[in-house]
């Protein structure tokens, strides 16, 4: 399975690396460490997550966040959005 994380995605976890480590130095470190963790969980569980607004959604187990992928074959998908539970949008 390849995975590939759009640069909306990339912007994303970088927002959420820097909102957690102003909280307390070394937990952006742990945010994104466990974002991408969530991301390679993808390889075995890809598709199994309910589709919200045309992309699959994954809820994060440690973070308050949705990883949103599309499945672009059945060997590959692209991750577009990671976005806090908080925020008020959508994947663009």
């Amino acid at each position: 399975m390849k995975i590939e994380i759009s640069s909306d995605a990339e912007q994303d976890i970088e927002i959420g690396y820097w909102f957690y480590e102003s909280q307390s130095p070394g937990v952006g470190d742990y945010f994104r460490s466990s974002i991408f963790a969530e991301i390679d969980s993808l390889v075995i569980h890809n598709g199994s997550h309910p589709v919200v607004d045309g992309y699959h959604r994954k809820i994060s187990r440690t973070f308050p966040y949705k990883i949103y992928y599309q499945m672009l074959s059945a060997d590959s998908l692209v991750v577009v959005a990671v976005i806090g539970q908080r925020e008020n949008h959508k994947p663009k």
